[in-house]
């Protein structure tokens, strides 16, 4: 009786893990789509800023905007996970990360980390973090974050030298797999530029503008800026919600089999104490009729 005890107290518990597994696989579901949108709903207006450096571009001096070949330092930002049961998470990112220092000959980095986990793997492979930050929880939180970083990494141009700035995350494909990414942030890729200036303006309205070319630059900049981390955030949280939802998955299918388990073994258990209560019946009564036939 006390080993059926024992194995009703473990049912229970293993009923009440897998609702919470379910919940939060709902909540991580929902969580994804959430990062996904948002990432997305900022498409429309990357492009609107491709077309207006576009006109800006075709229209004025090539030399207004020549981009000059400055050396500085390099600098780094890493996007991991805010939380853990994410899997391989972070070791994907950290890895891609070390493999494009080794290869590009890349030396003491500046490195901005998003992510308590990521940081110790960064460690590893014997980078120094300069500045952990935290990830938002929701998509409210994105603003807030990309504001907190843009004055950094204009810390990092004006008081440390930094030339290059480079984006790491990882990205969820259509087939819900992590690709880590990296995206040069500054300088602006020069052929990127190139493209826009040879494209075809898609009507015969070719649109004017009256604010000064390099004011309307600058401002255009700040603007595709402040578009590339958010996407960079969003896309990063909803792969690292789709790896959680992964972990999920995997931790719900060890809970069944483990209820599937005791259930077994409490049938088993239910199934011989009565038989010993029948064998106990059963006993008692030959003895009653032996005392009865004397």
């Amino acid at each position: 009786m006390q080993r059926l005890e024992l194995l009703k107290r473990k049912l229970r518990s293993a009923d009440e893990l897998h609702s919470i597994v379910q919940s939060m696989k709902v909540i991580t579901a929902v969580g994804i789509r959430q990062f996904e949108n948002a990432a997305e709903s900022l498409d429309t207006y990357f492009e609107t800023i491709e077309y207006s450096l576009q006109i800006l571009l075709s229209q004025s001096l090539d030399n207004v905007f020549s981009l000059p070949a400055e050396e500085g330092q390099t600098g780094m930002v890493v996007f991991g996970s805010g939380q853990g049961l994410c899997g391989t998470f972070d070791e994907i990112i950290s890895d891609h990360t070390a493999h494009y220092l080794t290869e590009n000959e890349i030396n003491h980095p500046k490195i901005f980390v998003f992510g308590d986990r990521l940081s110790g793997y960064l460690t590893r492979h014997h980078l120094n973090i300069g500045r952990l930050f935290e990830l938002p929880g929701t998509v409210g939180g994105i603003n807030n974050t990309v504001a907190d970083l843009l004055p950094a990494l204009e810390q990092w141009q004006n008081a440390d030298g930094v030339r290059t700035i480079i984006l790491f995350y990882n990205k969820l494909t259509k087939t819900n797999h992590l690709v880590p990414q990296t995206h040069q942030l500054l300088p602006l890729d020069p052929h990127w530029l190139k493209e826009l200036t040879e494209r075809s303006w898609p009507t015969n309205n070719i649109p004017q503008f009256g604010m000064e070319p390099k004011e309307l630059f600058s401002m255009l900049i700040r603007q595709y800026l402040f578009v590339s981390l958010y996407r960079a955030v969003a896309n990063s949280l909803a792969a690292e919600y789709s790896s959680r939802l992964n972990s999920m998955q995997s931790a719900e299918q060890k809970i069944q089999d483990w209820q599937q388990k005791l259930q077994n073994e409490y049938r088993q258990q239910r199934q011989n104490a009565i038989t010993e209560e029948l064998l106990d019946i059963m006993a008692g009564f030959e003895v009653a009729r032996e005392k009865k036939s004397v």
